[in-house]
């Protein structure tokens, strides 16, 4: 493994393994560490579904995988509760691998490099990464559900369903059949409040195509005394960096900025710039936090700009004046601009735009909507939003591709903000597509899992819990378009900075999911099969090592309605 920026774990990092006998929660700690080592990328879950495979075979649990390579993993329902419902507990084996510039990790051969910053937060700590994502999304969901298949609990039957490519378009869940799992009752594990969520917003992704064939410059045999098909000029590289970033639903109201937003601003400055490369962004659903390019500033009176010198003064000044802008939502933006001739020889992945190509191109990224678009007035729960997520180059084929991200609770929204984005696409010559369209979640207030897992929280916790529906996207839209009459709730431990370096874990959060999710699971194991009478029955839980004072285990013959 190679990691050149010499980041390493910090002094009083402590290994994740130490929390196997130190935290009430030890069991799940155990495989969080261990799934935290497996390489697991979008698209490259194998490692991981050899882990899952594994962890049943050597348990005797019934478990397969599927064509798309989910895996579905079964486990029986403890004596004398065979006739409960079976609940179905669904995470997602993929993460996000985004990294800090300069870190060098390969993401699907090199473990992630986590560790125990006890003292964070006062609470048992956090768990923190080195570099990287750190992959909570969703291997603490993942290592939640192994607890309970790894435990005997008291409880009805269990299905571990563990999809893949969530990240990037849930494929996986798509994949599924109505008939490939029983449980009428579904608890989504990859929720990263301490609340019970039981909604979410739907999303589609537009992606435009410039074909840039014909408006390539010829920079064979360029030398620096000589000109560009014409064109003689200064050449630069500028890079935008240092910003937060995000998750482009449930991170998209906090105002940060947008890398690709303020590299196209800052290039529209001179009157006309020759574009040689622009990359931007990482995936649809993380606000990009670094974009760079490299451009030419043409010297010809013909071509507009005779004075670089004004042109460089006037982009540093802007710039300026957006790191003011964003000094409390992003105070660490870092806009760089340097020569760069030497580029032109040591880049195999130029595509050196003509001036009016590289105008149309600019001009489309700053006329494209991103951010929050509309919210709702009395909650301010974000309705519609949009994320302009990237920007790559494609040399071989001589063209760039622009990917954007569009989420909303109404389909006539999320459509009309697609098309908004298409427009500015299509204006500018690019051809645009719609895709990975993922449906959204209508919230079921009235549904017997969401009543029973509010009357399980308030008796464990003495409180009653919170309840939201988000603004970013879950499965559990894709699992009920497959089965209409499934009941769903999402909850999770409290995750910070998903999809981003700055992600954390933390530990006191896993320990109180795992005694929620026990209590619900025992709770639920306690009634007879919806199609038949309900019978309530006296529930006792037993006690799971978590003595916190928060915390309130069940006491026997206590009852849940």
């Amino acid at each position: 493994m190679s990691q050149k920026c010499g980041r390493t774990v910090p002094e009083y990092g402590k290994p994740v393994s130490s929390l196997i006998s130190t935290s009430p929660a030890g069991n799940v700690f155990r495989f969080f560490d261990e799934i935290v080592k497996i390489p697991r990328p979008s698209g490259h879950e194998e490692k991981i579904r050899a882990y899952l495979l594994g962890f049943a075979s050597s348990r005797g649990l019934d478990a397969s995988a599927d064509r798309a390579g989910n895996v579905i993993i079964r486990k029986p329902a403890s004596p004398g509760h065979e006739n409960a419902p079976c609940v179905i507990l669904q995470g997602h084996m993929d993460m996000v691998c985004e990294k800090e510039t300069g870190y060098e990790i390969d993401f699907e051969n090199d473990p992630i490099s986590a560790y125990l910053d006890e003292g964070a937060n006062g609470k048992g700590g956090l768990i923190r990464s080195v570099g990287t994502t750190l992959g909570a999304d969703d291997g603490a969901g993942v290592a939640l559900i192994l607890d309970v298949l790894d435990s005997d609990i008291g409880c009805g039957p269990v299905e571990a369903i563990f999809t893949v490519d969530e990240e990037a378009g849930c494929t996986g869940a798509a994949a599924l059949s109505p008939d490939s799992f029983d449980g009428k009752y579904l608890i989504n594990l990859d929720w990263e409040e301490d609340t019970i969520c039981l909604g979410c917003a739907g999303s589609v992704r537009t992606e435009a195509t410039f074909d840039f064939g014909n408006d390539l410059l010829n920079i064979s045999g360029t030398t620096e005394k000589m000109p560009v098909n014409g064109l003689s000029g200064n050449i630069f590289r500028i890079v935008i960096d240092g910003l937060r970033g995000g998750h482009s639903g449930a991170e998209i109201h906090l105002g940060r900025a947008n890398a690709i937003k303020i590299l196209a601003h800052l290039l529209l400055i001179p009157e006309k710039i020759s574009l040689l490369r622009i990359e931007a962004g990482n995936l649809p659903n993380a606000i990009p936090r670094h974009a760079e390019a490299v451009f030419m500033i043409p010297h010809n009176s013909a071509c507009g700009s005779c004075n670089p010198a004004e042109d460089l003064r006037r982009m540093n000044d802007l710039a300026e004046n957006i790191r003011r802008d964003f000094k409390d939502a992003d105070p660490d933006i870092s806009v760089t601009i340097t020569p760069a001739w030497s580029d032109l020889f040591s880049s195999p992945d130029l595509l050196p735009l003509d001036p009016e190509a590289s105008a149309r191109l600019l001009r489309s990224l700053s006329a494209c909507p991103t951010g929050v678009v509309s919210a709702d007035h009395e909650s301010g729960m974000i309705r519609t939003s949009i994320n302009l997520a990237s920007v790559r180059c494609c040399p071989e084929t001589k063209r760039v591709k622009v990917a954007t991200l569009q989420r909303s609770l109404s389909e006539t929204s999320l459509n009309s903000v697609s098309e908004s984005a298409e427009s500015a696409f299509i204006l500018a010559g690019a051809s645009v597509s719609r895709d990975g369209a993922h449906p959204g979640w209508t919230p079921d207030r009235e549904s017997f899992l969401l009543k029973k897992a509010e009357a399980v929280y308030e008796k464990t916790f003495g409180t009653k819990p919170a309840m939201t529906a988000t603004h970013a996207g879950l499965e559990c839209g894709v699992f009920l378009r497959i089965r209409p009459d499934l009941e769903m709730i999402s909850i999770g431990p409290t995750v910070t900075g998903e999809h981003t370096p700055d992600e954390t874990l933390s530990v006191s959060s896993v320990e109180k999911m795992q005694i929620f999710l026990r209590n619900l699971l025992i709770s639920i194991g306690n009634e007879t099969k919806r199609s038949r009478k309900s019978v309530r029955r006296p529930v006792s839980f037993p006690d799971f090592s978590c003595r916190r004072s928060h915390f309130r285990i069940f006491p026997a013959g206590g009852f849940i309605s």
